[in-house]
Formats: structure tokens, C-alpha cells, sequence
């Protein structure tokens, strides 16, 4: 079982004890903010499948988990740097 609560995914393991995954919601002003692009080109990037896509936290409203978006950014400088893979 899943449940959200302030940018908290709380599940339940298969073992049955509650386990808590700090996972952070990212709103699309938070997401330009951190990486300097425009919301179009986020967008437009999500459609080619080069930045990570957004999760509905409601019926309008979207977010980025900002774990996925740390790793974009990290893949990016390793890009400029010349490392092979993705960054770890």
C-alpha cells in the first residue's frame, strides 16, 4: 500500500512493517528554479524522453520526484565531463 503525505511516499513491505522513503514532490516552479530551463523545453524534453516525467498528485496537479530530477542534473555534468554511463 501507498500513500502520500507532504512530499512523503509511505508504503508497507512485503514483510509488513512500515517503511518511509523520503521522496520529494517537485511543483514546476521548483523544477525551472533547480534547472534553469523554461517550462516549454521541460515539456518538450519530457515528450523525447530526455528528462524525467511527472507523477499526477491530483486531478490538477503534476509533480517531479526530485530524486529523479537530481540524477538528470548529475547526468548532465558528467555529460560536460566526459564520463561514459550515468553518473552515480
Amino acid at each position: 500500500m501507498v500513500k502520500t503525505r507532504a512530499g512523503v511516499i509511505v508504503g508497507t513491505a512485503a514483510t509488513g512493517h512500515r517503511a518511509e522513503l523520503s521522496l520529494t514532490f517537485m511543483r514546476i516552479g521548483d523544477v525551472q528554479r533547480v534547472t534553469g530551463l523554461p517550462r516549454a523545453t521541460i515539456y518538450e524534453m519530457m515528450g523525447k524522453g530526455t528528462f524525467p516525467k511527472q507523477v499526477r498528485l491530483s486531478p490538477r496537479a503534476v509533480g517531479w520526484i526530485e530524486s529523479e530530477v537530481s540524477a538528470w542534473q548529475r547526468d548532465r555534468i558528467a555529460e560536460r565531463d566526459g564520463i561514459e554511463g550515468k553518473a552515480a
